[in-house]
């Protein structure tokens, strides 16, 4: 079930755990933001750009919970999946244009006070959560963004089965064919 605060408690120290909650902090932006990345525009391919990661700051903070807030330890570094968070700005960068920004472009995604928030990590001697992962948003948008990883990946790994196992079958066919006389 979901993590509230006297469950929370109960928890060993070393126990992993998945909770979500909304994020309480003090803002460190102009813009609001808790917990921010910044991503480039930049070319990734010969014909292609994206927006790859640049930096992250994730300061100490909480996250409230059902009955009441818990500390969350400042990491050195963290798994911080934005895909449910806010962008806020995007700074154009001096670079010619290129599918729809210049090159060199900053965004910055985060999360402000109030935003749901799933953590995965766990409680410390101290009583406080020690962080391996962030997600934006709920455990259900957590959840579904897992599933469809799942199932993407699921996909992938029985398309390359199919595969090996024609490139097998058929290489077994050519060497069985002009010894046998016969194939598979």
């Amino acid at each position: 079930g979901e993590l509230n605060l006297a469950s929370y408690y109960e928890l060993e120290s070393g126990e992993r755990a998945l909770s979500s909650g909304v994020l309480v902090g003090t803002p460190t932006t102009d813009d609001g933001f808790v917990l921010y990345k910044w991503q480039r525009w930049i070319v990734t391919y010969k014909t292609k750009a994206d927006w790859v990661f640049d930096h992250q700051y994730i300061p100490k903070f909480q996250i409230g919970l059902a009955g009441g807030i818990i500390q969350v330890v400042q990491p050195l570094y963290v798994e911080f999946d934005t895909e449910a968070a806010r962008v806020s700005k995007v700074i154009l960068g001096e670079g010619s244009a290129y599918q729809g920004f210049p090159l060199n472009s900053i965004r910055m995604i985060g999360l402000r006070n109030g935003d749901p928030i799933t953590l995965l990590g766990s409680k410390n001697s101290n009583g406080d959560f020690n962080l391996e992962a962030i997600y934006s948003g709920d455990r259900r948008q957590y959840i579904d963004r897992s599933l469809k990883k799942f199932r993407l990946d699921s996909a992938i790994i029985i398309g390359l089965g199919s595969l090996t196992f024609v490139m097998v079958h058929s290489a077994l066919h050519d060497i069985a064919d002009p010894y046998l006389g016969y194939g598979f």
